[in-house]
């Protein structure tokens, strides 16, 4: 008999979750826009959202709200014929397959960056250029400079410290550093390791028949809940995969894993930039200053409004970026913004002292991008001051700004004290969001003028377009 899958409620779409659980909030707060109907709102959903997560975003009931939103999905998934989250009474342990690496323990990060390269403590140097470049906050700087001057000053080494990676052998995923860094780590992830012992230097453990994060979730909850049982355990949700709804799915799989589990050390993720997340104040001047300085031919296509603005919506003093790209589609937005974004406001505001690190990554060139337009538009985004990062820059830059969550005592969800609404917005706080929340424009607009830039640059992705 096959083993059944993670899936949605029966009839239900990543956009009908994301709608119901829109819908359903503004029992929480009727402040929250209405929604038009269905057809309306998937055709309108760029803009809808930005609205919606404004609204929320300044609401007195914030962390209520992304509490409800999170859980939405998880009421809404299913393995078998049960709920997701029932299922996982029925897991049981498997036996680990253990390696212990035979490398030296100590990882020494280096990212190279526009043509020069930072390595060790130099990478706070590269806070200060990156936030001159407009393509981080000041939070992710403040945190990147904390690093490279309390971690930086000699390799990083984790021995003793243990972590749970779901999706370990996700391109963007931090497993390489952490065995690196000596760690124990717990792999969980489809695709099996085929890492010799001489190439890392902490412990190794994963399970065959506890691997599949659509399939075994109830055994990967048991291990998950033995491993924690034996000491503070960290855990990352790190696993992606595109269609067929398996982007939330997984996510879904991962919030109710990780829910599971009562004392975890800390939970991390990575949240893309095109969501709908709150402007800074720091990158409001950006985008003034950039707004200012644009070429003509730019300020021109904004009259023309091929380049619209405002680049954001706003409620009171939140200003959230209108980043959505529609191409990625709605089952896409529905994991970032449910999934993660408002599961880890929800965990920070309520799960002290459990650390939660829920940091904005750059526009990667990985390889589920390899769409035409957006290798039209990577090639054009410089023109518009947005970077496109390589995998390796993004998977270093936003595995030390982890660390800085899960280690700094003043990070953004460590502080009990404060009160739960400024820890779930200081958690959304730290982004290398590579220009796209400074940019003056719309970003899917800006994203298909730079395409065009980019098909005049390299003439031969206009076949792929057509193909």
């Amino acid at each position: 008999m096959s083993t059944p899958d993670v899936q949605f409620a029966e009839g239900l779409t990543g956009s009908s979750l994301l709608y119901d659980a829109m819908t359903e909030a503004r029992s929480v707060d009727p402040a929250l826009p209405a929604l038009p109907d269905p057809k309306a709102f998937r055709k309108g959903l760029p803009d809808l959202i930005c609205a919606f997560e404004a609204q929320r975003a300044a609401s007195v009931h914030r962390v209520e709200l992304a509490k409800q939103l999170s859980d939405h999905v998880l009421d809404h998934t299913r393995l078998g014929d049960r709920r997701l989250v029932d299922a996982l009474d029925d897991g049981v342990a498997s036996p680990l397959t253990l390696v212990d690496g035979t490398g030296t323990p100590g990882w020494v990060p280096s990212v190279t960056y526009r043509d020069e390269t930072y390595t060790g403590s130099a990478i706070g140097a590269l806070a200060q250029r990156m936030r001159e470049d407009h393509q981080l906050t000041d939070a992710a700087a403040d945190a990147l400079r904390w690093v490279a001057r309390e971690l930086l000053g000699e390799p990083v080494v984790l021995t003793g410290k243990r972590f749970a990676v779901l999706g370990a052998g996700a391109e963007l995923a931090p497993t390489p550093y952490l065995l690196a860094a000596g760690a124990k780590v717990l792999w969980v992830d489809k695709k099996l390791p085929e890492l010799v012992p001489s190439a890392f230097a902490g412990t190794l453990a994963y399970a065959e028949d506890a691997s599949d994060l659509l399939a075994h979730v109830p055994s990967i909850g048991a291990q998950l809940a033995r491993a924690a049982a034996d000491g503070p355990l960290h855990v990352g949700l790190f696993a992606y995969a595109p269609g067929k709804g398996r982007e939330l799915r997984l996510t879904a799989a991962m919030n109710a894993l990780a829910d599971r589990v009562e004392d975890l050390a800390s939970v991390s993720m990575w949240v893309s930039p095109t969501t709908p997340g709150e402007v800074a104040p720091g990158e409001r001047d950006d985008r003034h200053a950039r707004r200012r300085s644009a070429p003509r031919w730019q300020r021109a296509l904004c009259r023309a409004r091929m380049l619209p603005e405002p680049a954001f919506h706003a409620a009171g003093d939140v200003q959230i970026a209108r980043s959505i790209v529609p191409l990625q589609g709605p089952t896409y937005l529905a994991a970032q913004y449910l999934g993660k974004m408002m599961a880890a406001e929800a965990w920070a505001a309520r799960r002290a002292p459990m650390r939660v690190s829920a940091n904005v990554a750059g526009i990667t060139h990985t390889a589920s991008l390899e769409h035409p337009l957006f290798l039209a538009g990577f090639r054009g985004a410089p023109t518009f001051g947005v970077e496109i990062f390589r995998p390796d820059q993004t998977r270093v830059i936003s595995t030390l700004l982890m660390l800085h969550d899960l280690f700094n005592p003043a990070a953004p969800a460590a502080e009990a004290d404060l009160a739960a609404p400024e820890r779930a917005r200081r958690v959304a706080g730290q982004a290398v969001h590579g220009g796209v929340r400074s940019a003056p424009f719309v970003l899917d607009h800006t994203i298909r003028v730079a395409a065009m830039v980019g098909l005049a640059k390299e003439p031969s992705l206009l076949g792929k377009l057509r193909g």
